[in-house]
């Protein structure tokens, strides 16, 4: 189970209202851990006022209600209604009692978090998918520019459009052929319009997806990198959450 949530810190007053502003960098709670980090069967991790926990039903409750109790005194205020707890089809019921009365959202399905899907099988690939889809139409676009002003169409490609899905493909395992249609799109749109020749061969695909400097144009295939991409963030983050 994932329960994350954002908080807010309190601010100056200002024209009779309250001003909140999001806690930054070196959040006190992180600093401050015991009595807060009793829920010691939670596996939390935290990103500036955003945090993500694993655990079960009892020991996130307890999680939450620590933060909610001791995150004022710091200046901390969790929101819920920004917070969501995800479960297990057969864990829903008992989510919902567990969690009765704290205005937490609760789904099996799941949730975008710091930008990459959080949640079941489905959700994951609904998310991946639409994702694709977005991506794909941009290469398309850079297919029609392409055809007067290739370099250009070639520079928006590697320096800006093909990092877009870097950071899914970093945080989201399994997810290569997902993006099929969109290596389709690279190899049969994208590159014949920046070559002016008809559709490249695999090979001729490959040597293409190298580096410059390797002979290469830097046009990554992207279900060939997806796994790489995803095991060198995993041992990068490794020392974070060992």
């Amino acid at each position: 189970m994932f329960l994350w949530f954002a908080g807010w810190r309190g601010g100056s007053v200002k024209g009779g209202k309250h001003s909140r502003r999001s806690i930054g960098h070196g959040d006190v709670l992180v600093v401050y851990g015991p009595p807060y980090n009793k829920a010691e069967a939670t596996f939390q991790v935290w990103f500036a006022d955003d945090a993500t926990g694993v655990g079960t039903l009892v020991n996130l409750k307890q999680w939450w209600s620590s933060i909610s109790t001791i995150g004022p005194l710091f200046g901390y205020h969790p929101n819920a209604a920004k917070t969501c707890l995800v479960v297990r089809n057969e864990q829903e019921e008992a989510a919902k009692e567990i969690f009765d009365g704290t205005g937490i959202n609760i789904t099996t399905e799941g949730k975008k978090h710091l930008g990459a899907p959080l949640g079941s099988p489905s959700f994951v690939e609904d998310f991946v998918t639409c994702k694709v889809k977005e991506w794909t139409e941009e290469v398309e676009k850079l297919a029609a520019v392409a055809g007067s002003q290739p370099q250009a169409a070639y520079a928006a490609f590697v320096h800006g459009t093909k990092t877009k899905w870097n950071y899914i493909c970093r945080t989201t395992p399994n997810c290569s052929h997902l993006l099929q249609p969109l290596e389709d799109s690279i190899h049969q749109k994208l590159i014949p319009a920046l070559s002016g020749r008809p559709s490249c061969s695999n090979i001729e695909r490959d040597l293409l997806a190298l580096p410059t400097k390797l002979g290469g144009m830097s046009l990554s295939n992207p279900t060939v990198t997806a796994e790489s991409e995803f095991d060198a963030s995993k041992e990068v983050t490794a020392p974070l959450v060992e």
